[in-house]
């Protein structure tokens, strides 16, 4: 079965980078996400559009065991390369949903000032998330960025204080998720035990 890859919400933006096409195939016990590389322009996994497109297409497969990007020559990947990856779309994957948070009023109603708040959960970790699929070094720019004006934001009234503290718990979170992940990658790559 092949398949195109989904950015999530359906669709992808003239700016976003498109998934990797792909197929699954099962022996046995065992997922393989193969990869189909060969029509694709992005031939380079170090380039960050390939990387980027992989990880796009693997976030939306939960169980697979191994991918095998499919090329002139195949490379497969499984094992610790593999629980990075996941770590990756797990990360991912909880930026979104901290998205789809909205600010808590005694009257249940979200007021319509939210949307316009630059910190308003749906637009600062859709951005967020958007960046970290993309590159995750100007991901943690921005990151470092936001949180830096998060802390300098003062709230108007009760409702945008409360959202602003969830908002700073949910930053909170972000980084203990985002350099948990890192320590594991650099543990892998250099072999450091930390």
């Amino acid at each position: 079965m092949t398949r195109k890859g989904d950015d999530g919400n359906g669709k992808v933006g003239p700016t976003d980078i498109p998934p990797c096409n792909y197929e699954l195939r099962s022996d046995g016990n065992s997922l393989t996400m193969r990869v189909l590389c060969r029509e694709c322009g992005q031939r380079e996994l170090r380039d960050r559009n390939c990387f980027s497109s992989l990880l796009r297409a693997f976030a939306n497969e939960v169980n697979v065991d191994r991918i095998t990007l499919s090329n002139h020559v195949e490379t497969q990947y499984f094992g610790k390369a593999l629980s990075i990856l996941k770590g990756i779309t797990a990360l991912s994957y909880e930026m979104r949903q901290l998205s789809l948070r909205t600010p808590a009023t005694p009257s249940g109603k979200t007021p319509k000032r939210c949307s316009d708040c630059q910190f308003y959960p749906r637009k600062v970790f859709t951005q967020l998330n958007e960046q970290f699929l993309r590159d995750v070094g100007l991901f943690y720019s921005l990151f470092h960025d936001m949180t830096v004006r998060l802390y300098e934001e003062e709230a108007p009234d009760y409702t945008c204080g409360e959202c602003l503290l969830a908002t700073r718990e949910d930053f909170d979170y972000t980084y203990s998720r985002f350099e948990t992940l890192l320590r594991e990658i650099v543990k892998e790559g250099y072999a450091v035990v930390v």
